[in-house]
């Protein structure tokens, strides 16, 4: 449908208003919180997948129950605040990763960051593909 503006004489072409207008319903229509979250999770998960499967220098500590850092990768859902956290089921994983400020000792040897940036395509596909279905 052609309208024109009364004054300037202007025309505009407003036929595809509609479409894009049922567009966006049906993308409202998927886009609850508790949906966004679950696609982000999905996400998530895989991320802490990943952290998982790096390769984890053997360890001196040989007590019973030691889990190595690398192995305590996991998610955190708080769907009250609407965030999804990927990180270190250990105290000091943080540290690893970032370094502690001053301390000579604990420098930085991220994991996650480049494991995320490296694979970072695969995780938008999979929250992309979770999405459209």
């Amino acid at each position: 449908m052609m309208e024109e503006f009364h004054s300037s004489g202007l025309k505009v072409d407003d036929s595809g208003l509609d479409d894009f207008s049922d567009l966006i319903a049906q993308y409202s229509e998927k886009l609850s919180q508790d949906k966004v979250l679950d696609i982000l999770e999905s996400g998530a998960e895989e991320l802490a997948a990943d952290g998982r499967k790096l390769p984890s220098p053997l360890s001196k500590i040989r007590a019973p129950g030691y889990t190595h850092l690398v192995k305590t990768i996991s998610t955190k859902v708080n769907r009250s605040r609407r965030e999804i956290e990927v990180g270190w089921g250990k105290y000091y994983g943080p540290i690893v990763e970032n370094g502690a400020p001053g301390r000579q000792k604990y420098r930085r040897n991220a994991h996650l960051i480049p494991l995320y940036t490296r694979n970072q395509k695969k995780y938008y596909e999979l929250m992309k593909k979770k999405f459209e279905s």
